[in-house]
């Protein structure tokens, strides 16, 4: 029975991948795959449990990378609220918002309940998306097929628990694992699946909508990365006014222009030599302005404390109605950077974050705002620059010192996360392709990309140099902010509904309460628009608009290559040995070596083939065939990350699928090769009734090292590799091409056979790499 290549990531649950020839295995194909893979790696990215000291350091760490933002917004809160001196009163209000504001947004909804709407422990908003499209089929152009949700771990675990659905899990421990079979679907349930899934899945306008949905939310974060480093340095200069009267706006703008050139000028060297100082920096600097504001507190006005009653922010806007509304917009900037929490998930667990907020960072900020409201009370006409004003003299250059450090410290969390987000796009197909650099040989996340790094320096500068005050630039900030947070809820909401089967009244409620105070903040910063929000919004439509272009662009060229590819059998002669083209009586000339041919999709031959072939008409012994798709996972694992089908009909080739995550960096060079090169090895030493369920020797004997054949690959002009050196081969370059005439079942197999154990110095009963090691006979390994 001829097979078809068609089978190759089929979407259907029940398709079965046609059986290679080479296995007496019943097994599919993907199955096959999956056996391959030894039982150590099964739970590589399983939730761990971190107790202890290691969940303390964890929780340092935390402190250093993630709460940047969040810790240096005392800076510039209150000049954003007040732009004349304030009463008691209204001074007493604002603090309310804010305690509330920091408390309801950052603790109960991003530490208590977002933190747990992970992508197998990665956040933000593409892995809310990837989570969605893997559970219901609302991916815009992007989705898992049955095959990748057996093959690949990270779809295949179990889920964690929905923190809403566990009241009393908001401020415990990571919640426990939920099993795979779920229970029936009560009535409500089923209605709610057959309406709100219904409708996504059904309707191209609600896929779309969600797409550009998340592609504003993650331009907006952007926009954020492009804000926080200007708006953090220039606000830690701007102290030096405080102790230099006399200097002017354009001397501290240019010290703000030289620091920031010097920090994206270091980033080409990674964040991996520095990163061991950020914590002690945000630390120390966290607990001295907590101090300082224990300090004034004291000094100034104990009465302030009164202000975590709610009573002081109603009075606030019944005071003040439209100005008091108005003023929204800068107690916002209170929580900037708690955004980064659920983002930056990925580098710590849940519980260590939850801490190292809860204990250090919440505290801290708050503390510092009760003492910088008790100045401000004593002395209203210094609200424009209350935090340093607020500052004793004795320790107001150390201080000063230490503000710098984590301003800069802060930018860096969010320029790194930019050049992640960039990373999880190239792998949506959403912008043009870039060259992306690991600076890091022990850390993957930590990567640079040049281009990117050019551009939000321009842009960086641009700003401070166009809006000349932290005054201004928070009116363009804190737009940002709320876009992204209001499009968490709304992906949060519909991963209750569709992925935690949460009851609707707690859907509802979680959606109706932080949307209605993300709503209100956001009308807020709608009217600071005129006044520099319309920079954030102006960088959100524009990214997303090319973003979107370049997705459905791809989508087209997808399309077109459906058109253009030809099936095998419409080209060449199936089950002919030799291989020939359909239209000529003469066999194609084969020459040692392998060649790779990259193609959009799964099926057909590839254009680029299609156009070599026209015009030499000759074929390498090993022709791969070789589609990457993007799954909608954080990362694949490397031994599952390829996928491997010998198409029998047709002696020597063989299709290749190669998934990568959306965290991934999508590298096909050298090690791919020899990635590939290994698997194919491994088709031919395959067999399952030498394997123990655990994974024996058996198994690992069958496994070829191809250290040293990447190096003798080379790029040809067709656009594959092949394997150069047919006269006097290398080693290396000789056992493919052996392995290439073995493929093919030519007479001279068992010869060749030989001549592989004779060149690796081996035999069949006593080595890893013998041929036969698999326990395949001639007939097995010959197409028919």
């Amino acid at each position: 029975m001829r097979q078809s290549d068609s089978a190759l990531g089929s979407d259907s649950a029940t398709q079965e991948f046609p059986r290679a020839r080479l296995t007496s295995s019943d097994r599919t194909f993907s199955q096959t795959i999956a056996d391959w893979e030894a039982s150590d790696h099964a739970n590589l990215h399983a939730s761990k449990d971190v107790h202890g000291w290691s969940l303390l350091l964890l929780a340092y760490s935390a402190v250093g990378i993630i709460f940047g933002d969040l810790a240096t917004s005392p800076l510039y809160v209150y000049p954003s609220i007040f732009d004349a001196p304030p009463s008691r009163e209204d001074a007493m209000g604002s603090l309310s918002l804010i305690i509330w504001t920091l408390t309801s947004i950052g603790l109960i909804k991003y530490v208590g309940i977002v933190l747990h709407a992970n992508d197998n422990g990665e956040g933000g908003t593409i892995s809310l998306y990837s989570l969605l499209c893997r559970e219901i089929s609302v991916g815009f152009g992007y989705r898992a097929t049955a095959t990748d949700r057996k093959s690949l771990s990270a779809m295949s675990r179990p889920q964690a628990l929905p923190a809403l659905a566990r009241m009393s899990m908001a401020f415990g421990q990571r919640p426990a694992v939920a099993p795979r079979v779920s229970p029936l679907p009560t009535i409500h349930q089923t209605v709610r699946k057959s309406a709100l899934r219904r409708a996504l899945e059904g309707s191209q306008q609600l896929k779309r909508l969600l797409f550009v949905g998340v592609l504003l939310g993650t331009c907006m974060v952007i926009g954020d990365g492009i804000l926080t480093p200007a708006i953090s340095v220039l606000s830690a200069v701007e102290g030096l006014r405080i102790a230099v009267p006399e200097m002017q706006q354009g001397t501290i703008i240019a010290i703000t222009v030289a620091i920031l050139i010097a920090l994206f000028s270091m980033q080409r060297h990674g964040t991996a030599k520095v990163g061991i100082f950020f914590a002690p920096i945000l630390l120390m600097w966290l607990l001295s302005i907590a101090t300082i504001g224990v300090y004034n507190t004291i000094k100034w006005d104990p009465g302030v404390l009164a202000a975590v009653l709610p009573t002081h922010a109603f009075r606030f806007f019944t005071r003040n109605k439209w100005l008091g509304w108005q003023r929204l917009g800068g107690v916002l900037l209170c929580i900037t950077g708690t955004e980064a929490l659920f983002a930056d998930l990925g580098h710590f667990t849940i519980t260590a974050i939850q801490l190292s907020f809860a204990c250090v960072a919440y505290p801290c900020v708050l503390l510092q705002y009760f003492g910088q409201t008790a100045y401000i009370i004593a002395h209203p006409q210094d609200v424009s620059s209350a935090f340093w004003s607020a500052v004793p003299e004795p320790v107001f250059w150390p201080l000063l010192v230490i503000g710098t450090l984590a301003a800069i410290v802060a930018s860096q969390a969010m320029i790194t996360g930019v050049f992640s987000i960039v990373n999880q796009l190239m792998s949506l197909g959403c912008i043009p392709r870039v060259k992306v650099v690991h600076t890091s040989p022990d850390i993957y996340g930590q990567i640079f990309v040049p281009e990117i790094n050019n551009m939000i320096m321009v842009l960086a500068v641009a700003v401070v140099i166009g809006f000349r005050d932290s005054v201004h630039l928070g009116n363009a900030y804190g737009l940002a902010v709320t876009v992204d947070m209001m499009v968490t809820t709304c992906l949060v909401t519909m991963v209750m509904l569709l992925v935690w089967k949460t009851p609707v009244v707690l859907a509802l409620l979680f959606f109706l309460t932080f949307g209605t105070i993300e709503g209100a903040l956001f009308s807020a910063t709608l009217l600071k628009v005129p006044h520099g929000g319309w920079f954030p919004l102006v960088v959100a439509v524009l990214f997303s608009s090319v973003m979107y272009v370049w997705h459905w662009g791809n989508r087209l060229k997808g399309q077109y290559g459906v058109t253009r590819h030809v099936p095998l059998e419409h080209f060449f002669a199936p089950g002919e040995e030799p291989l020939r083209l359909l239209w000529k009586p003469d066999p194609i000339a084969r020459v040692p070596g392998i060649g790779f041919y990259f193609s959009e999709h799964k099926n057909g031959l590839p254009p680029v083939l299609q156009h070599f072939l026209s015009n030499v008409p000759a074929l390498h012994d090993v022709v791969v065939l070789i589609t990457i798709r993007h799954v909608p996972v954080a990362t694949v694992l490397p031994e599952e990350r390829l996928l491997i089908k010998p198409l029998s009909d047709f002696p020597g080739f063989f299709r290749a699928i190669a998934r990568f995550g959306y965290k991934d960096v999508t590298d096909v060079g050298d090690q791919f090769a020899a990635d590939v090169v290994n698997a194919i090895y491994r088709v031919f030493h395959y067999d399952p009734s030498n394997r123990s369920a655990h994974g024996g020797k058996e198994a690992e004997a069958s496994k070829v090292t191809a250290n040293g054949d990447a190096g003798s690959l080379t790029r040809n002009h067709c656009g594959g590799y092949v394997m150069p050196g047919t006269s006097q081969p290398s080693p290396a370059a000789g056992t493919l091409s052996l392995l290439a005439r073995i493929s093919l079942g030519r007479p001279s197999a068992q010869g060749a056979r030989n001549s592989l154990q004779a060149e690796l110095g081996c035999s069949a009963a006593d080595s890893p790499c013998a041929v036969d090691s698999g326990g395949y006979d001639e007939r097995d390994m010959t197409d028919k």
